[in-house]
């Protein structure tokens, strides 16, 4: 597999919430949705025909074997070397995360995501260079942390119930750790409060980045207090809908048997449902102009989600 193929897989194979940030995080204008939605959409495609190719050819060495009754210690030893175990994909990227060199690549990687995912928190804090510097620095570190058990957790093909529950808990134990820094480095209980509601509603402070930048354009921008306004609205909404399998919730299943294709399509069913739900939600505040466009956001994000999630679903070989 090549590197940067696993490149993506960390983006959006972690956990399948992180195929909705991946989608968000590099969909920084319409332009953007548009060469990102052509490129998932490929993927997509490319996993589709490798997955085809495989069955086929487990087809093929199934009926050889069949076909050649003679030697069967031989016929079994040749099928067997023909057809190697099939290797978790997660567990290719956790071995090429110990290079140094490809672990910087990534970080930086995440450093560019921190810096517009977190960028309005930033501004917020109106922090002095170095302090910036400082901030995103445990914002980056907080985020690697994640994938790194995220990696151990989508890549343990043998991991038991217990195995996972531990893991789970040493993401709670490492966000914790990181939290407890960012309070520090604040100093102050309103701004560390800010923080951490900023963190609960991230899925919503990524979709509206990518939202303000369409507004922007069409010369209707949100102000900061709009901003703040549609992200609380936005996130009470989701919070007490009911998904069936919410890809949005960090402490969801983390096995890759989760990702199956009716939990998919029910996700996205519900997710349009939630949408319509929000959109009368934030009507009043928004304009008539700036809902249209909130709308068309809406639908943009749940074609990339669909596309991410379906092509983690291909790639990790998730059932029915």
């Amino acid at each position: 597999m090549k590197p940067i193929r696993l490149l993506a897989l960390v983006a959006i194979l972690g956990l399948a919430a992180t195929s909705i940030r991946l989608a968000q995080d590099h969909a920084a204008d319409q332009a953007d949705i548009a060469d990102l939605t052509t490129r998932l959409a490929n993927a997509d495609k490319a996993a589709k025909v490798a997955d085809a190719k495989s069955k086929l050819l487990q087809n093929e060495l199934a009926q050889a074997g069949s076909a050649q009754t003679t030697a069967p210690d031989q016929n079994a030893a040749a099928t067997s070397a023909a057809a190697p175990p099939k290797k978790n994909p997660m567990a290719q990227v956790a071995e090429m995360m110990k290079n140094p060199a490809m672990r910087d690549m990534v970080a930086a990687q995440q450093k560019q995501a921190v810096e517009m995912n977190f960028g309005d928190l930033i501004k917020h804090f109106n922090l002095s260079p170095a302090e910036r510097d400082q901030f995103v620095k445990l914002l980056t570190d907080r985020q690697l942390n994640q994938m790194d058990i995220s990696l151990k957790l989508m890549g343990g093909g043998n991991l038991t119930p217990d195995d996972r529950a531990a893991l789970g808990q040493q993401i709670k134990d490492a966000n914790a750790a990181s939290d407890a820094q960012i309070q520090q480095f604040l100093n102050d209980d309103a701004d560390y409060a800010y923080y951490q509601t900023y963190v609960q509603q991230q899925p919503e402070r990524m979709q509206l980045t990518t939202l303000n930048t369409q507004l922007t354009k069409a010369g209707i921008p949100l102000d900061p207090a709009q901003t703040d306004n549609l992200a609380s609205v936005m996130y009470d909404t989701r919070k007490n809908f009911k998904f069936t399998t919410d890809y949005t919730d960090p402490t969801a299943s983390t096995s890759p048997d989760f990702l199956t294709e009716q939990s998919v399509q029910t996700y996205e069913q519900q997710q349009e449902q939630l949408d319509g739900q929000i959109a009368q939600q934030v009507a009043p505040l928004l304009t008539p102009d700036q809902l249209d466009i909130f709308k068309q956001n809406q639908a943009q994000m749940r074609q990339l989600t669909q596309m991410g999630l379906n092509m983690s679903r291909q790639m990790l070989g998730g059932g029915k």
